[in-house]
């Protein structure tokens, strides 16, 4: 069976369409071809038999004028007049003649010709009937008249008459005949119009089905395809068989769904990294924050939002809108009087930067890291967060307690009690070594 997949849609169509004409041409030329028939029947009809039978007619009409005129000549008795109506017999016969060698020379047929043959000696057998009858008017043999008119004249003219009958009746028959073909004809068309049609619903229906689903069938697989990958399903068996549109369609989806599903397993495995990262970063004791590339805050661990809960109040001191718990979503300004400063600090970031803020008498230390793309391009920040304020507040206690233990003072002590860890001990080593120089 032709498979149509080989073929591409538009020669598809192209073929379907060659069809369809072709039958159509079919048709025309069956419709011209019965057109051209009854046309020449018609044609035959009109320019034949119509005329033939006209002559025929005249040729009848002239038989009776020629009778009429011969009685009339008996009833005068004056010889002028009986002239006058053999003077009108020989213009009628005139006619009769151009009428009937004009029908001689159209006869086609044997019967036509039979007939012509016949006629023609029974016309000259009363034309001489009917000229020896004018000779004995003239003569006014009454007895010589009366015999020729009644053994001769009417008998001759009668069977002369029948003659041009025959001719009429057979032009008659020819026209019956090229009706009933007229007729035989339109049959036949109608038939073959009606059987062409029912082959045409056979053939171009059934042709036309299997053409559309060889067309719809695969652009509905691709359909299916696509909804399914839309939907997450990577696994579909496509087939791109054939060279066609929808082939190459099913080749494209096919190539299509292999791409997304090595990019989601790559993205997945990327995911999954992030996935890890963000979880250690949830779990870390480090404060540690994330900025997009404009210094909205996109993400936060536990410990940064347990560092600013617990410094909210002296925070709000210098920043009276700070709010811990809106600290996601907002913007790195929010840290610093100087807006403009802070915007600019950070998009110029190239490398590590590391400072220190004083907010509300708090000491924040930051370090902050651009976050690149292997294009270098910028992504975002990543600050760390430490909060100094009571190593600064140690810090300045021993330096105030060294100071003045260099100045000779020995009395003060640092209250290690209230440190721990490595302060402590530092704390508790100054104390003993004060307790010893005083």
């Amino acid at each position: 069976m032709l498979n149509l997949r080989n073929y591409k849609i538009g020669t598809r169509l192209i073929m379907t369409t060659f069809g369809a004409l072709v039958l159509m041409i079919v048709f025309v030329a069956i419709a011209l071809f019965s057109l051209n028939s009854v046309g020449e029947k018609v044609d035959h009809i009109t320019e034949n038999n119509i005329k033939k039978i006209d002559l025929a007619i005249e040729m009848r009409m002239r038989n009776l004028l020629i009778s009429r005129h011969v009685r009339t000549a008996l009833i005068y008795e004056e010889t002028e007049k009986q002239m006058g109506e053999k003077k009108k017999v020989d213009a009628d016969m005139l006619v009769y003649m151009e009428a009937e060698n004009q029908f001689g020379r159209t006869l086609i047929s044997p019967k036509g010709v039979a007939i012509y043959e016949k006629l023609v000696p029974l016309r000259k057998a009363a034309e001489e009937s009917f000229n020896r009858l004018f000779v004995l008017i003239k003569a006014g043999n009454r007895p010589e008249i009366e015999k020729q008119f009644f053994d001769e004249f009417r008998p001759k003219m009668q069977v002369w008459f029948d003659a041009v009958g025959e001719i009429v009746e057979l032009q008659k028959s020819n026209n019956t005949r090229d009706v009933t073909e007229i007729a035989k004809i339109k049959s036949t068309v109608q038939t073959t119009m009606l059987l062409l049609i029912g082959l045409a619903v056979i053939i171009m229906i059934p042709a036309g089905l299997w053409v559309t689903r060889q067309i719809t069938g695969p652009l509905g697989q691709a359909v299916a395809v696509a909804d399914a990958v839309a939907a997450g399903n990577l696994e579909n068996e496509i087939d791109s068989t054939g060279s066609d549109e929808p082939a190459h369609l099913m080749g494209a989806l096919s190539r299509m769904q292999s791409d997304l599903k090595s990019r989601t397993e790559a993205e997945r495995k990327v995911a999954n990294e992030a996935l890890r990262i963000k979880v250690a970063l949830d779990v870390t004791s480090n404060s540690v924050m994330v900025a997009d590339p404009d210094g909205f805050i996109i993400y936060c661990n536990a410990a940064v939002l347990e560092m600013m809960r617990l410094a909210e109040n002296d925070i709000c001191k210098d920043l009276p809108n700070f709010k811990a718990s809106t600290i996601l979503g907002s913007n790195f300004d929010i840290y610093h009087k100087n807006t403009a400063h802070q915007r600019n600090l950070l998009a110029a970031l190239k490398s590590i930067y590391t400072t220190e803020i004083v907010v509300g008498g708090r000491t924040f230390r930051l370090v902050a890291s651009p976050i690149l793309n292997e294009r270098k391009e910028r992504l975002g920040t990543v600050v760390e967060w430490t909060d100094r304020t009571a190593e600064v507040a140690i810090e300045q206690e021993v330096n105030s307690i060294i100071s003045a233990a260099t100045a000779g003072d020995f009395s003060r002590r640092i209250e290690a009690e209230k440190m721990s860890g490595f302060f402590r001990q530092i704390s508790t080593g100054i104390n003993d070594l004060l307790d010893v120089s005083s």
